[in-house]
C-alpha cells in the first residue's frame, strides 16, 4: 500500500510539475471565430501546443489596429495583424516599436468589387463613384497606391463611411458604386445577399501591382527576448495547424464548430478556403514555404505602405525579427488544398 501511494504521489507530482513548466501564451486573432481562423484550433486540437509546452490562450480580436494596441499594452503576448497596420504603427511610435515573427498572409487581402452592368468597366470608371469601406480599412488606405498603379485619379472618388457589416448591403441596394474589404468577405456577403455572382466583379489589389503582405504574428520585443523558445514553438505549431487544415479542411471546420455551435457551416467553409487559397496558398508559399520573403519585395511593399500611410519607410529588421523561426523544413506546405468555394 505505501509503494502504491508512492506511485500516486510520484505521478501527481510529475503532472503538477509538467503543468508549471508549460509557458504561458495569451494570443489574440485579428477578428471573430471564422473560416479564416481555423488555423489557430487545429494547431490547439492537434495537442500541438502541449507537445511544444505550451499553454495557449486563444482570445477573438476586434481588427489589427486594436490588436497592436493590446501587444503594445502588454495585455497579449502575440497578436495577428496585418503588414501595413504594423508600419503604420511603428512609424507613429519609434520608441515602442513592435516586431513580426512570422508571416501568415503571404498577400494582402484587400480587394474592390462592384457590379459590371453598373457601368463600371475598369477600374479608372470608379472616378466619381462612391465606394463604401471602414476608414480603417487597409484596402482603403492602400486606395491612393492602386490607382496611382492603374492610370485614375483617387481624388475623383467619393468614400462612404460605414461599418463592416454594413458594406455589402450597400451595394446591393445602389447606395454605393462599390466597395473595399477582404475578398472572402466581400464575396460570401454578396452572393449571402442574393447577388448574381456572374455579374459582379471583385478584383484583389495583389492582381494590380499591390502584391504587399497580409497578416502577420506580431510580439513586443522585451517579451520576445524572454520568450524565443516559446515563440519558435508557437511558429512551429502554427504551420502544422496551417497543413493539417490544407489536409482535411472539413475536419478543421469541425474545429470550428466546437468553438462556436452557432456558425453558418457553410459560409465558413467557404471563407476558409476563401482565405488559404487567396492569402496563404500563393506560388510564392507553394515553392518556397511559408515565410519566404525577399530582399527586393519586403523593399518595394514596405515602401508602398509606407507612402500610404505616410510614415518612414521602414528597414526589414524595423519591423521582423526573423531569430525565431523554425528550420525552414518545418515551414514547407506538405498537402495540395483542391477543395473549392462554393462546392
Amino acid at each position: 500500500m505505501r509503494r502504491f501511494w508512492t506511485g500516486v504521489l510520484a505521478g501527481a507530482f510529475m503532472s503538477v510539475t509538467a503543468a508549471q513548466a508549460a509557458v504561458p501564451i495569451k494570443f489574440t486573432m485579428d477578428w471573430a471565430w471564422q473560416g479564416s481562423q481555423v488555423m489557430w484550433l487545429v494547431a490547439r486540437d492537434s495537442g500541438c501546443f502541449e507537445k511544444e509546452g505550451l499553454d495557449v490562450r486563444i482570445d477573438r480580436g476586434f481588427g489589427g489596429g486594436d490588436v497592436l494596441t493590446k501587444v503594445s499594452a502588454g495585455a497579449t503576448d502575440i497578436g495577428f495583424s496585418d503588414f501595413s497596420t504594423l508600419i503604420e504603427f511603428n512609424g507613429k511610435h519609434p520608441s515602442n516599436k513592435l516586431h513580426s515573427v512570422f508571416i501568415v498572409y503571404d498577400v494582402v487581402p484587400s480587394s474592390i468589387a462592384y457590379f459590371r452592368n453598373r457601368g463600371i468597366n475598369s477600374l479608372k470608371d470608379l472616378e466619381g463613384r462612391t465606394i463604401a469601406s471602414p476608414v480603417t480599412d487597409v484596402g482603403r488606405v492602400l486606395f491612393p497606391q492602386l490607382a496611382k498603379l492603374n492610370g485614375f485619379d483617387p481624388q475623383k472618388v467619393k468614400w462612404a463611411s460605414v461599418a463592416p457589416e454594413l458594406r455589402e448591403s450597400m451595394l446591393l441596394r445602389g447606395d454605393a458604386d462599390a466597395i473595399v474589404g477582404h475578398i472572402w468577405t466581400q464575396a460570401i456577403g454578396l452572393r449571402a445577399g442574393g447577388a448574381n455572382m456572374d455579374e459582379v466583379a471583385v478584383v484583389s489589389y495583389a492582381e494590380q501591382g499591390i502584391d504587399t503582405l497580409g497578416s502577420l504574428l506580431v510580439v513586443r520585443p522585451e517579451w520576445a527576448e524572454k520568450n524565443g523558445e516559446a515563440i519558435r514553438s508557437f511558429i512551429r505549431c502554427v504551420a502544422v495547424g496551417i497543413n493539417e487544415t490544407i489536409k482535411d479542411p472539413d475536419a478543421a471546420l469541425q474545429a470550428l464548430r466546437k468553438q462556436d455551435p452557432l456558425i453558418r457551416p457553410k459560409v465558413e467553409r467557404d471563407r476558409l478556403l476563401y482565405s488559404f487559397h487567396f492569402a496563404i496558398l500563393t506560388d510564392n508559399v507553394k515553392k518556397n514555404g511559408l515565410h519566404s520573403l525577399t530582399q527586393d519585395r519586403f523593399e518595394r511593399v514596405a515602401k508602398m505602405s509606407a507612402e500610404a500611410y505616410n510614415v518612414p519607410v521602414p528597414s526589414r529588421s524595423d519591423i521582423f525579427d526573423e531569430r525565431y523561426l523554425p528550420p525552414r523544413d518545418e515551414l514547407t506546405i506538405a498537402h495540395e488544398l483542391t477543395a473549392q468555394p462554393g462546392e
